[in-house]
Formats: structure tokens, sequence, C-alpha cells
């Protein structure tokens, strides 16, 4: 094999992160996109290694930032900015990123735009009434997630506006809602 190939070079990157290698990994990857800034698989898997461990959330906001300004139509960039965003608290600059992501119409994309659309104190979009359970359970992943991170203090807004989450997934707001009684 070539160790110049670009497909050696991103086995290399996924089997040192395998390996618990995350830094060396990130450090193979970083030097592939300073070579070729439009590789957007390179900057997908970097993404992916930065938003898997909680102590990376700084690198992932980093790493996600000079992404979408590389590969600019991406929709899985767009979502590791929106979930990087996300997770650090910035719903209002994570927004526009899960517009973009939710476009394809996946279920969690659009769980997350809803989410942040609330977190941001706007109206969530509407959902197609066959589509809400499954993206519901897909709502409820994501604000499990988010209670220990930075994001926190969103999901305050998010419980203070249940309204505006009902209107568009009543499933996820019921649950939010018996949950927080069964903790009062």
């Amino acid at each position: 094999d070539d160790p110049k190939s670009r497909a050696v070079r991103l086995d290399l990157a996924r089997t040192l992160f395998a390996q618990g290698r995350a830094v060396d990994s990130l450090n193979h990857l970083h030097e592939m996109v300073s070579q070729n800034p439009g590789d957007a698989d390179a900057w997908r898997l970097g993404g992916d290694i930065a938003l898997s461990r909680p102590d990376f959330l700084e690198f992932a906001v980093d790493w996600t930032g000079e992404a979408v300004k590389s590969v600019t139509d991406d929709p899985g960039l767009a979502a590791q900015r929106g979930e990087a965003l996300l997770r650090s608290g910035n719903a209002d600059a994570a927004l526009p990123f899960w517009q973009i992501a939710a476009a394809n119409r996946g279920n969690s994309q659009r769980a997350a735009l809803c989410l942040c659309s609330v977190a941001a104190g706007k109206s969530a979009p509407i959902i197609e009434l066959e589509a809400e359970p499954a993206i519901s359970r897909e709502f409820l992943k994501l604000y499990q997630r988010l209670i220990s991170t930075p994001a926190g203090p969103l999901l305050l807004k998010i419980n203070a506006n249940l309204r505006a989450v009902a209107a568009a997934l009543p499933s996820a707001a019921q649950r939010i809602e018996s949950a927080m009684s069964e903790a009062a």
C-alpha cells in the first residue's frame, strides 16, 4: 500500500482512534486537512473523534468551525458543528447549522433542530404527525445527553418553554413534564 494514499491515511487515523490514541489520530487528520482542506471525510472523522469525548469539547468547537469554513456544503459537517456548539451551550450559533443538517430529514437532526430552536427562544419547526414519535425519541435522547454538558443551562430554557416543545413534539414534552413532576 502507498503510505501517502488518502484511504490508507484515513484507515490509520481510524486505527489510532480505535487503539485509544485519539490525540495521535487527530494530529494525523490535522496533517491531512492541512494538505487538503477540502477533504470532507478527514474533517468528518476528526469531528467524530472530537465529539466522542467530553474533555475534547473545546477542540470539537474549533475543529468543526474550521471544517465548515473549508467544506461549506456538507450536511454531516454542519451537524457536527451544530452539535459542538449546542453541547457548549450556544444554541443561537448552533441553530443555522441544525437547519442545514435537518434538510436531509433525518430524525436525529430534526430533533436537534427542534431542541435548538426552543433553546434559542424560537418556535420549533412543524413535525408531521407520523414522524412525531420517532423525532420525540431522538429529542429525549439528545436532551439526556446534554444534561451533563455545559449546555445544561439551555435545558432550563427548554423546561420553561415546554409549550413550544409540545407544539412540535407533544410526546417529548409530556415525558419531560412527567420527569419534572416526579423530581418535584
